[in-house]
């Protein structure tokens, strides 16, 4: 039984163990339960935010949520997506939700600290997580101009308080013009200085190494809403054009949950891959290290290209079982095998 969770639980323990937790807008039943299912099939737990442009009011959005959150099998959080204002969070902490984000980076420094503090304090009071935003991340292009400045992470969350922050870094809401290059060196100074775990809005369309490698780099939490909605828009249209249309609307939605909820545990495996660094090759012998432990294997690869030592390749999550972290050994070899020669022939090899 899914178990509903206060958001900053959930991403202290994915800062601890380094992974990202997927957090995706919804705004029905249908998009909700694709997305839990998609959760359930990575082993992950979920954020469910609601964003005020998709139609359903907060209070109806809370009672949806948890009780599918509660008939799902992971742990579970409900956020508010980009409040403008003091009343949208307190309506949502009335209403039940886990965290809110006040998103006052649309203004000056001065008044998005002040807006933030407000809800901090409310917040505070009734056990609810707050998200803010420093820097600033638009919708479509990217504005360099913009981007979250070192020096007012620090400043700006000794003054708020918050419990996770967004950052601008090269990411941006909606469709992308052009293809997003995420700052990994600005990242990777700005975590080094948060004490609070980061957030990346507008991960739909950033490719998927340069996602993986941010979650890598200190993110911990990844927006997700325009890609997937796309493409559940695309299977509706793929499916009403075939050659066995769905007569109804609920058949048609029951249809396509399986390939949507598919994509998106595709994407959480991809955004939080393991590095494994080759310690030693000798002949077949590999010597990975992870996590301050070394694993021992025998793997054969049929790739012209091989690590090397001092390499890096990517694994995911789920091909490394916990007997293997507790006694080195992987229980499925010719998978582990399989899945990291697939990495170095896509050229993902980090050196």
């Amino acid at each position: 039984m899914g178990e509903l969770t206060r958001s900053i639980d959930l991403l202290l323990d994915a800062r601890k163990r380094g992974y990202a937790v997927p957090a995706y807008n919804v705004f029905s039943y249908e998009s909700t339960k694709t997305v839990l299912r998609a959760a359930e099939q990575a082993g992950t737990p979920v954020i469910l935010m609601h964003h005020f442009s998709y139609g359903i009011d907060l209070e109806t959005f809370a009672v949806l949520t948890r009780e599918l959150g509660r008939q799902s099998k992971v742990p579970f959080s409900i956020h508010l997506d980009h409040a403008p204002d003091y009343e949208e969070c307190i309506r949502a902490i009335r209403a039940g939700f886990s965290s809110v984000m006040i998103d006052g980076s649309p203004h000056p420094f001065d008044e998005n600290v002040k807006m933030t503090q407000d809800v901090v304090r409310a917040a505070r009071a009734c056990g609810v997580d707050v998200e803010g935003e420093i820097g600033h991340v638009g919708f479509n292009d990217v504005d360099r101009t913009l981007f979250t400045r070192p020096e007012e992470v620090t400043k700006f969350l000794e003054l708020t308080e918050v419990d996770s922050l967004a950052i601008s870094i090269g990411n941006s809401h909606g469709v992308y013009f052009e293809e997003p290059r995420i700052e990994q060196e600005l990242l990777k100074t700005i975590n080094k200085i948060s004490p609070v775990p980061l957030v990346l809005h507008g991960t739909s369309g950033i490719p998927d190494e340069q996602l993986s490698e941010a979650v890598a780099n200190g993110i911990v939490k990844t927006n997700i809403a325009t890609e997937y909605m796309m493409y559940m828009a695309d299977a509706m249209k793929e499916a009403l054009t075939g050659d066995n249309p769905p007569p109804t609307a609920p058949k048609l939605m029951m249809g396509i949950e399986e390939k949507v909820s598919n994509l998106l545990k595709e994407k959480i495996d991809f955004e939080n891959l393991l590095k494994l660094k080759v310690v030693s090759v000798d002949n077949y012998n590999y010597i990975f290290e992870y996590d301050d432990r070394r694993i021992l294997r025998r793997i054969q690869f049929y790739s012209n290209t091989k690590p090397k030592v001092n390499d890096n390749v990517y694994v995911s999550r789920d091909i490394l079982e916990e007997d293997m972290l507790a006694y080195g050994h992987i229980t499925n070899i010719e998978e582990l095998s399989n899945k990291i020669i697939s990495i170095i022939e896509r050229n993902d090899t980090k050196i």
